[in-house]
């Protein structure tokens, strides 16, 4: 396999704002804490340290071994689960949907990148250790954007009426996704195939997926971690807290949505008076603000029966798009999120919450982007004289370049 590699900028793929978060950090210095670059992860080391207490080292280590007790832990990521109880350790996350046997091939990207990501920075920096993440976004209810992907050509879908986070969804119609994938490789018995869609499996789709994507890249060291955990949720409780007392969240957000506009950027998220949602079987509703109350699907709550309802149900309290990253550096040893260029855009509007909540905001990287070329399309590229940078050229600069080279025929 041959690879190329070019600048961003020379695809002509990326707008102006976006190259920003690729080229030039320093220009969104109001949006963001230190600018990505491996000198200063020794800044954020500081910042992280006082940050991230023993006790909440502790607990997420815990709560990774109760994980890992329940799968064929492989020893690369059992070590690198009692590496993160040193508190040398820190981790690299990147965050996706659980999207059907993967979904987009970028979903893979972002997993090695941060896979790639730690190995360089375990040489840059001898004395630390670095361990990869994955943060599960199994909270997620849209479950139209995770119930099919493309395999050969063909969309290959689960069909379901359940409803709520889809990690909490049982497998019923899963069989029929395996028989789909199964007749692709009919004739190929020795295929890994067969076995990995095995570990697609559980008494949830959380559960199943989290040993799906430990099957495929376990070995390389990645620590899974699923949002939707009683211990986890239970830590976090006085910003909950905080949200329901205050709205804290849409204040920040708000204002720094008025200033994005400045360099260009769209606002990529709206927030709400309350950006929390409550989970219970088969629904995930929005708690709404409507006065002095709060409205949960048809029920109306006090601000001190919401509460007291957070005081016992805690778990039950789910984070929207808003206060999910807050979340996740809340309860990881977190030093950089990796993500699309789109993804990240967001992320510039939540600084000031991150103040607010007193949480160090991560350094923010682009995920690798990278386009496959099968055999193929590589031969008609090859046949017409074309290299690898003309394919992001326009149509009609292509023909502009092959009457100059062609003239004299």
């Amino acid at each position: 396999m041959k690879s190329h590699i070019m600048p961003r900028r020379a695809t002509n793929c990326f707008s102006e704002q976006q190259l920003l978060l690729t080229e030039n950090q320093t220009a969104l210095q109001d949006f963001i804490a230190l600018p990505f670059s491996k000198e200063n992860f020794i800044e954020q080391i500081k910042m992280k340290s006082a940050f991230f207490t023993p006790e909440k080292r502790q607990l997420l280590t815990s709560e990774l071994e109760k994980k890992y007790s329940r799968v064929d832990a492989n020893e690369a990521s059992w070590n690198n689960i009692q590496l993160l109880k040193e508190e040398e350790t820190f981790t690299i996350t990147t965050g996706h949907q659980l999207s059907l046997m993967t979904g987009p091939l970028y979903f893979i990207y972002k997993i090695l990148h941060v896979i790639k990501q730690c190995k360089e920075l375990n040489e840059y920096y001898p004395k630390n250790h670095f361990v990869p993440v994955y943060w599960m976004a199994s909270e997620d209810h849209d479950f139209e954007e995770i119930k099919s992907f493309l395999l050969f050509g063909k969309t290959i879908t689960w069909e379901s009426e359940q409803g709520g986070a889809v990690g909490r969804m049982n497998l019923f119609g899963m069989p029929q996704v395996f028989d789909s994938i199964s007749q692709f490789f009919a004739n190929h018995p020795e295929s890994e195939i067969h076995n990995l869609i095995s570990k697609l499996n559980g008494n949830t789709y959380g559960e199943a997926f989290f040993q799906f994507i430990h099957a495929i890249f376990g070995d390389l060291g990645l620590i899974i971690l699923d949002g939707d955990n009683k211990a986890f949720k239970s830590s976090f409780k006085p910003v909950f807290q905080k949200e329901l007392e205050s709205s804290f969240s849409y204040n920040c957000v708000s204002e720094t949505n008025a200033k994005l506009p400045t360099k260009n950027f769209k606002i990529q998220v709206q927030p709400r008076e309350i950006n929390l949602f409550y989970l219970s079987f088969n629904k995930r509703e929005r708690i709404i603000l409507n006065g002095e109350n709060f409205e949960i699907g048809s029920q109306s709550f006090t601000k001190e029966e919401t509460l007291q309802l957070l005081e016992k149900e805690t778990a039950s309290f789910s984070p929207n798009v808003v206060l999910r990253p807050l979340y996740q550096e809340y309860v990881l040893p977190n030093l950089c999120y990796v993500g699309g260029v789109g993804e990240l855009s967001y992320w510039l509007q939540f600084k000031s919450s991150f103040e607010a909540a007193g949480v160090p905001f991560p350094m923010i990287q682009a995920r690798t982007s990278i386009v496959w070329i099968d055999v193929q399309t590589n031969e008609k590229i090859n046949s017409q004289a074309l290299s690898t940078t003309d394919l992001f050229k326009s149509v009609n600069d292509l023909k502009q370049s092959y009457l100059q080279n062609n003239a004299e025929e």
